[in-house]
């Protein structure tokens, strides 16, 4: 989306360029007129590379910050998956009738 516009934004500071030189130098008008239609197709080719390259990086780019995040993910889920293993043998399960069942459950909430 953002690399849209870049292909006519070459395209036209090329021959901004192109112009100013072509004035500067007192090129005649046909002769002009030539030189700037034929830097106008260069680099409005030029910029079509640039911007499907830009386009690839970009590309890539997301799908290794989404491998990576979705990575990040699954090492989360399974550190808390573990310290949830853990946190259940560490206390020992106490019997129904013990009447601090209650206590047992606010201390396991509470990590």
């Amino acid at each position: 989306m953002r690399l849209r516009m870049i292909q006519t934004i070459i395209m036209l500071i090329a021959g901004l360029i192109t112009c100013v030189l072509v004035i500067i130098n007192k090129y005649p008008l046909l002769d002009a007129l030539q030189i700037i239609f034929l830097v106008l197709i260069i680099f409005y080719f030029l910029g079509f590379v640039t911007r499907v390259l830009l386009s690839k990086i970009m590309k890539n780019n997301l799908e290794s910050e989404m491998n990576h995040t979705i990575n990040q993910n699954e090492d989360t889920r399974e550190a808390i998956n573990g310290s949830q293993k853990i946190i259940k043998l560490d206390k020992e399960v106490p019997k129904e009738e013990d009447s601090n069942l209650d206590n047992y459950n606010d201390e396991i909430e509470e990590k």
